[in-house]
Parts: C-alpha cells; structure tokens; sequence
C-alpha cells in the first residue's frame, strides 16, 4: 500500500509491530485528513456533489483493482470528505457492513463495486 498513490484514497503511512512480536501486526497507520466529514454524516447533498463524489470513488475503486487491491468495506462511513470537498476511501483493515455488500461479495472487486452502487443510490 505505501507505494500506492491516488488522490481519493487515504496514504499510508505504516505498520504497527509489538516489540516482542516481530511480523504480527498491531494496527495500520494512515494519514491524517484535517476536518473530514464521513459521508454517512452529510445530510444534505447537491446533485454535482453527488456526481463528483461517485466519479471519485468510482476512479479511486477501479485504480485499487488495477493494482489487484480490494477496499473490503465499501460503505460511506468509510468515504471522508475533506475540507477541501472531494472523497477519500478509508478503512482497508477487511471485513465487511452487510447490508452494503452481500456476503458472497465480502472482500471481493465484485463487493467494491456492488457497495459503490449503494452508496450512490
């Protein structure tokens, strides 16, 4: 992920390694987004927000998928808005939201796609 770069997806930074645990990870350390909103918590959203927001998302899944990355959790809890208003994909630690991906899709590019659906409808 560290030589991985997109606009619309989170940087990483890091692992989290315990001292005594060589090779098991502890947790991930990505970049701070300063005054991003999850965009679950918007409620009000103009139709060109809503268009710019999917073509984001959209372009930041499909540049993942060339990299033979899967996001994992595609729901909007895991889309912040920066301040500056564009969308950034957090949240690659796997698992899955049901009702945003079916559970056949869990971690899945097939998943990716079906919650960037949802999350536009």
């Amino acid at each position: 992920m560290r030589q991985r770069s997109h606009p619309n997806v989170i940087k990483f930074v890091g692992l989290m390694e315990p001292a005594d645990q060589k090779g098991k990870v502890q947790g991930m350390l990505i970049d701070y987004i300063d005054n991003a909103r999850p965009l679950q918590d918007i409620e009000f959203i103009s139709a060109d927000e809503c268009d710019k927001w999917a073509d984001q998302i959209r372009d930041a899944i499909e540049y993942l998928h060339a990299k033979e990355l899967v996001w994992g959790d595609a729901k909007p809890a895991n889309v912040l808005i920066s301040a500056d208003g564009n969308a950034e994909l957090i949240d690659f630690g796997g698992g899955a939201t049901k009702g945003w991906v079916d559970s056949e899709n869990y971690e899945t590019y097939h998943g990716d796609l079906q919650g960037l659906e949802r999350i536009v409808s």
